[in-house]
């Protein structure tokens, strides 16, 4: 079995480690037995769960926990119990951001299994599910995506879909990832409760099959961990890794904390799962936006804002206020041109609106509110036949300023509607920004027109 820590209900904690642990506090050492697991709910995170013969007080605020072999990371105990088993024995539990065995000699292979990403299905890539090393075929010669059936069966005469596959390179690197054995069950789970689950299993290895580092693995896979991210519109997770090295036997071990977004039905993004060729496309023109230092940094930012926006953590309010600010971030890499038109200062002394402005009109979009908003359409005429910038513009200082005036916009009725349609309107401004800055020139997922999965449109100014 390629997967190497199955899950077989979702939400179902994972045994990363069962055996002998040390405690240190202060100048103590207490030997421990326990074990480490890998646990969703009510968060994702590595928990130890350990007992001691010792009887004496512990100050949590000064123990720590080792694991004899692993290197162990951010480790913090948050709760000891003294004579609370049958035998008298402490029970300490803790939390660690990290475990990592081995990683010294060079790797030919790197396996990895994924929480909480979309169902993709990739024409002419077959494999066996649960199984990277599996799959056959290349997608190469063909990278625009093609029509496919809206629905799971195929439609007469048309092409089979094949296994939930994805090819993924990236300056000689290969990643390989196909759905779990598990996958079709975990995700009628997932629809219908929400949590987490390992929904596909990766292996990455270089194409010329050369070795490589632990520390170059890790550099690319934080891209691939980027990139899904980036395509589900909400954080997935590589919590679990192995290496295997020159011989064959696994040398390398890591186990992380993951950042990873509860499963939520209906959610949305740029990344229509019936076109696995989109991510082939547009993989290697991230990784190197990624690698860029002049845009790894802001380029993370406006990601992890988005993510934050489409999956609604600050609230309808918060969404808006940080999508604008995402905008305003990824407009000036777009926009700004010290060699041309705008400089970095003129860009910087325009108002709001007039700056979404200019970024429309680089993505080739109009700056008329869509018909599928029509709560912001309404709160836009009845404000002075405001255009898509400048109601956001206001929506947007109505809940940053302090100003009355500003608040009795956003708080009428009319705003009260129109801000979950500014929300939404942000976000498909975010996701043509994003794509726009990688230089992305294929289809995408329209979210203020697509009616159905497996609906795409070229991006507007490939057009």
């Amino acid at each position: 079995m390629f997967q190497q820590y199955p899950q077989h209900e979702v939400n179902e904690p994972i045994l990363l480690h069962e055996g002998r642990f040390r405690v240190r506090s202060g100048d103590r050492n207490i030997e421990a037995s326990g074990s480490a697991h890998l646990r969703w709910l009510p968060r994702p995170g590595i928990v130890f769960k350990l007992e001691t013969d010792e009887s004496v007080g512990l100050d949590l605020d000064s123990v720590t926990v080792e694991l004899p072999g692993f290197k162990t990371k951010k480790v913090v105990a948050f709760s000891t119990h003294w004579g609370s088993t049958p035998s008298g024995q402490t029970r300490i539990s803790a939390f660690a951001s990290s475990m990592e065995w081995g990683g010294q000699g060079r790797l030919l292979s790197v396996g990895f299994q994924i929480v909480n990403f979309p169902d993709v299905i990739t024409l002419g890539l077959t494999g066996v599910p649960g199984d990277p090393t599996s799959m056959t075929g290349d997608n190469r010669a063909e990278q625009r995506p093609r029509e496919v059936p809206t629905a799971r069966e195929p439609a007469e005469g048309f092409q089979s879909l094949t296994c939930q596959t994805v090819d993924l390179r990236h300056d000689g690197w290969r990643i390989s990832l196909v759905a779990v054995r598990e996958s079709a069950d975990h995700y009628k789970h997932l629809k219908a409760t929400g949590g987490y689950a390992f929904t596909h299993v990766g292996q990455l290895t270089r194409i010329d099959g050369s070795a490589f580092s632990v520390e170059q693995a890790k550099a690319i896979l934080e891209s691939v961990r980027l990139f899904l991210s980036f395509a589900r519109g909400a954080a997935c997770g590589l919590p679990i890794q192995w290496g295997r090295g020159t011989d064959g036997d696994i040398v390398w071990r890591w186990f992380g904390s993951p950042v990873v977004d509860r499963w939520k039905r209906g959610s949305l993004s740029w990344f229509d799962e019936h076109h696995g060729a989109i991510l082939a496309e547009l993989f290697d023109p991230f990784c190197r936006r990624h690698g860029n230092p002049r845009l790894r940094e802001p380029l993370g930012l406006a990601l992890h804002w988005y993510r934050q926006c489409n999956t609604n953590s600050s609230g309808l309010e918060g969404s808006l206020v940080l999508g604008m600010a995402a905008l305003d971030l990824v407009g000036a890499l777009i926009v700004v041109n010290p060699h041309g038109s705008m400089s970095a200062g003129q860009y910087d002394r325009l108002a709001w609106a007039k700056k979404l402005r200019k970024l429309l009109s680089a993505l080739n979009v109009q700056a008329d509110i869509p018909h599928r908003y029509g709560g912001l359409s309404r709160f836009a005429k009845r404000n002075g036949g405001w255009d898509s910038c400048q109601a956001l513009a206001e929506l947007r200082n109505g809940f940053v300023h302090a100003n009355d005036e500003r608040r009795r916009i956003v708080f009428a009725p009319d705003g009260k509607v129109a801000t979950p349609d500014a929300s939404q309107l942000s976000l498909w401004y975010q996701e043509l920004a994003l794509l726009r800055l990688l230089e992305y020139r294929g289809s995408y997922c329209n979210r203020t027109t697509a009616k159905w999965m497996g609906q795409v449109e070229p991006v507007p100014w490939s057009l």
